[in-house]
């Protein structure tokens, strides 16, 4: 097996605090017998960037940037809990370990992980590694120039170009001491360090930096205040489709180590692979539904490869409660066409990590004069 290359395999995992237990993948049997400890993980990521907060242009783009990294469970909008997976490259000395991050739930409001490489006490590490894992066939690294120490050039498979993960990849990493706070870690998070070396039990801590490699649209839905008065709406459903998408994608990044604190990713490219297709992702499903708000509503997020699409349709199921809470009008359906490079000409399209949101309104027009029938059942419409 090349001590350069190491292909990884889907397995299921999943991003929070993460414990690494024992590893079956080593090609280095030696390596397997040691003495082997503890070693928790905290994701930590920047927001996404709002390209609506930007105006008409990105003349401004940036003074815009998000700055500071946050821990990965605080993300607004979340992506849903299944799909928060790590898949690691770890290259202790000469080999290369292969291991997944497996999400184990939340406990009193703190995210658990799992995985399975070994950290052996004092063993020197570079620590590779991207996000979602469970969405790729198989995926790959190779080190540039120079080995490890200078960085790697990532392949990842089959990803499918639309989805609920928040795609990322590992730009930086830190060394933690096991008595930081998680919600406020130390501002020195390093961005291209990928360098590490174990530690003993209870002070095996480390801060993992990840970019969104994936643009975003967030839904939010609001009810008019005129019709709340009467009415009460339940969303039960909402899916996302993308129109004339490409069945699969493959991301191929250069990712650049270094000192100076400066962004490690140095180029990366999505390419399409299968034939176009009409796609679909459920954003949110619950029998009991969502109850719409008239201020602050909750969102719904979906993320796509740049450049894969712009146009997209929201279909939404809700039901619809008189002012008594009787049901009166079950599995309505509203379906809204999003077209970013018409809704936002200025933009065209988004880029890896920028995200727009589109605000949708609940609300027949002319409420008063409406028969019976729509006013029972009124369309989600785009307000943006």
């Amino acid at each position: 097996m090349s001590k350069r290359r190491q292909i990884l395999w889907l397995l299921p995992c999943i991003a929070g605090i993460m414990t690494l237990t024992g590893c079956q993948d080593s090609p280095d049997q030696s390596f397997e017998e040691r003495s082997q400890t503890t070693l928790e993980i905290v994701p930590m990521t920047t927001s996404f960037l709002n390209v609506k907060d930007l105006g008409s242009s990105r003349a401004d783009y940036e003074n815009h940037l998000p700055v500071g990294y946050i821990p990965f469970h605080q993300l607004y909008p979340s992506t849903t809990p299944e799909h928060r997976t790590i898949g690691f490259f770890m290259t202790p000395e000469e080999t290369t370990a292969v291991g997944n991050v497996i999400y184990d739930g939340e406990t009193d409001g703190v995210s658990t992980w799992k995985t399975t490489v070994p950290i052996t006490n004092d063993n020197d590490y570079y620590i590779y590694g991207f996000m979602p894992r469970e969405v790729a066939t198989g995926s790959s690294i190779e080190a540039i120039d120079g080995g490890w120490s200078k960085g790697v050039t990532m392949t990842l498979q089959h990803f499918m170009p639309l989805t609920t993960s928040d795609v990322c990849t590992v730009v930086g990493l830190r060394k933690a001491d096991s008595s930081e706070n998680i919600d406020n870690p130390a501002e020195d998070v390093v961005l291209g360090n990928f360098s590490y070396k174990g530690a003993e039990e209870g002070k095996n801590r480390v801060f993992v930096l990840l970019k969104h490699l994936y643009s975003g649209i967030h839904f939010r839905a609001t009810i008019g205040s005129e019709y709340h008065r009467l009415r009460t709406i339940k969303v039960t459903h909402v899916e996302l489709e993308a129109l004339n998408i490409s069945e699969y994608v493959n991301i191929t990044a250069r990712i650049e180590a270094n000192s100076e604190g400066n962004d490690p990713l140095k180029s990366i490219s999505y390419t399409n692979e299968g034939a176009t297709t009409n796609m679909s992702v459920v954003l949110y499903d619950n029998a009991e539904g969502y109850e719409v708000p008239e201020t602050a509503p909750a969102g719904f997020l979906g993320c796509f490869a740049p450049g894969s699409s712009n146009a997209f349709v929201l279909h939404s199921t809700y039901n619809v409660y008189d002012s008594k809470g009787n049901l009166i009008r079950e599995n309505c359906h509203a379906d809204n066409k999003v077209n970013i490079s018409t809704l936002f000409p200025a933009l065209g399209g988004l880029n890896a990590g920028e995200i727009v949101t589109i605000n949708l309104l609940i609300q027949p027009d002319y409420l008063y004069q409406l028969s019976d029938p729509d006013l029972d059942n009124p369309t989600i419409v785009i307000t943006t």
